[in-house]
């Protein structure tokens, strides 16, 4: 940037504002259309860890982001609705429940878990071809075991490169963001057993999910630019 202070700000407030249309425009744009969206967030997971890479407390929850997206996304191409599959599932999500039982962030496991569960043994006995509610298990198991990976960064750091860890509001923003979207996932569960066990017409979660969904990723993305954002205006600031 050039020498000039107030220059350099009002430069960065046009790049906070450029920053907020563009990732609204890619999650607008490429909604329901994954594969563009999944190119739109690995490039900035890559290129944010190119940036920070000096930070390793910022390299290390990069490096969580991208470990706890490549799982859901390779589980949905080997996934099919076998019971081996669903075994599997329903057995890492009740692995998950004791791994982290510390955390506020397995009430919301252990309640989609146990009527998810409840369901399934329902179906088997009454010969119901069951849905494929086992997805949302998997989804709130992997956010569950990032919220804990997340609470253990300290040590994740210190083993990957050795540094010595310190505390990150980016931790906090992720998890906070981490809740709202084991929080929704239960609740698609539970509209999901309503809807099929009670027989309630009622699908609001399901229908507002996948625009929720895009949202949280977007935001996700933009929780990092804000990282880097704070960062330059502390120093410009001290400048």
């Amino acid at each position: 940037m050039f020498s000039n202070p107030i220059f350099n700000r009002l430069a960065l407030r046009a790049l906070y504002l450029f920053a907020v249309i563009f990732i609204s425009g890619v999650g607008i744009t490429t909604y329901q259309n994954p594969t563009q969206f999944a190119l739109f967030y690995v490039t900035c997971l890559a290129t944010s860890v190119i940036y920070f890479w000096s930070d390793k407390n910022v390299v290390t929850v990069l490096l969580l982001m991208g470990l706890f997206w490549v799982i859901p996304v390779t589980c949905w191409y080997l996934a099919d609705d076998s019971w081996t599959i669903k075994l599997i599932t329903y057995l890492s999500a009740a692995f998950t429940c004791y791994y982290a039982r510390e955390n506020r962030s397995t009430i919301c496991l252990a309640t989609a878990l146990f009527l998810s569960g409840f369901a399934e043994i329902f179906w088997f006995t009454t010969e119901f071809t069951a849905p494929a509610i086992y997805w949302s298990i998997h989804l709130i198991t992997v956010s569950t075991l990032f919220y804990k990976a997340l609470y253990l960064r300290w040590p994740i750091t210190k083993a990957l490169f050795n540094k010595r860890p310190s505390q990150l509001i980016l931790d906090v923003k992720i998890s906070k963001i981490l809740l709202i979207d084991m929080l929704l996932q239960t609740l698609n569960v539970v509209e999901y057993l309503t809807r099929h066990l009670l027989l309630v017409d009622i699908d609001l979660i399901y229908k507002l999910l996948p625009i929720f969904s895009q949202a949280l990723s977007c935001l996700m993305v933009w929780v990092i630019f804000t990282h880097y954002y704070e960062q330059r205006k502390k120093r410009l600031l001290i400048a």
